[in-house]
């Protein structure tokens, strides 16, 4: 077998986590809705890797429009694959973590994305989660911006299609109505993520790395350049540090950078809500979703 090909195996093999829906009792009596119960997660650091030849296996994430690049072979994705397996920084107790592999955000491809989110806030979720399309999160981040607005003003900026996102965020209990104006419920209920860190690998052309990595702070928490080994000049390091980008070597942990990245509070934009429902959705559906979850999600990202 290909050594890339068997890293990436192994590694999906080691990190994956059985997805379950509790409807147990209690749950119901708590909240009225199926909670997601990600199974086998007591060290807190099993995990999907999402990738170009695992997306498959999430048929909805498939339908929430994520898609993943194609790796191309050669040694910067021999360094990422190494970095994932060995270097990524575990999750906290009570977090979960989950990785993507060249995620498509508005076309560009961050070589890495580590998730990591908070398991107790997404058992809290409705399952209607799963059927948010784009443009209902770009709705939801703007009333989280905004804190509240009335449904002319929202009409106004978003047309008169709105309300069916406004509903379908009012199914998924992510949003009220109060006082004759939407507003979004706590965001510590209603976005999981703590912490969303992006790599961007090079193996030369240190300045085309940091120009990538710099672009992904318009939706993550922290950004970092992965590069094979530190320079001995200080040039890297000096441009690094005036955009906030944090610089690692490949054989060097993700705590103990050479320089460590400005972290920054998320959600940021609605890019980093979308990892926020991907993650969960990766633990809460994998393989198994049901025909009638599989048609309304449909439905829902074409309405």
């Amino acid at each position: 077998m290909d050594l890339q090909l068997k890293m990436l195996t192994d590694l999906h093999a080691d990190h994956t986590i059985s997805p379950l829906f509790n409807t147990s009792a209690d749950v119901r009596a708590g909240g009225g809705n199926p909670s997601c119960q990600p199974a086998n997660n007591r060290d807190g650091h099993r995990s999907p890797l999402i990738t170009a030849q695992t997306i498959n296996d999430y048929p909805s994430l498939q339908l929430s429009g994520l898609s993943p690049r194609k790796h191309t072979a050669g040694p910067e994705y021999d360094i990422v694959l190494d970095y994932i397996h060995h270097r990524l920084s575990p999750s906290p107790k009570g977090q979960s973590l989950t990785v993507f592999l060249e995620p498509n955000i508005e076309s560009v491809f961050p070589d890495i994305v580590a998730v990591y989110w908070h398991v107790d806030t997404a058992l809290r979720w409705s399952q209607n989660r799963a059927g948010l399309n784009k443009t209902d999160i770009r709705l939801l981040h703007y009333l989280a911006l905004v804190k509240h607005a009335d449904p002319l003003h929202l009409e106004i900026l978003f047309t008169k299609r709105v309300s069916r996102s406004l509903e379908r965020l009012h199914d998924a209990a992510v949003i009220d109505f109060k006082s004759g104006t939407w507003r979004i419920k706590s965001l510590r209920k209603v976005f999981a993520v703590r912490r969303l860190v992006t790599i961007e690998a090079k193996v030369n052309n240190w300045r085309q790395g940091l120009h990538q990595a710099f672009y992904n702070t318009w939706f993550a928490s922290e950004s970092y350049l992965l590069v094979e080994r530190i320079p001995k000049s200080t040039e890297l390091m000096l441009e690094a540090a005036r955009f906030g980008i944090g610089v690692v070597a490949h054989k060097q942990s993700l705590d103990r950078s050479s320089a460590s990245a400005k972290i920054d509070q998320i959600p940021k934009s609605y890019a980093s809500w979308l990892f926020n429902e991907w993650a969960w959705k990766a633990h809460c559906f994998g393989k198994e979703i049901r025909y009638e979850d599989r048609s309304s999600l449909a439905a829902a990202a074409v309405s």
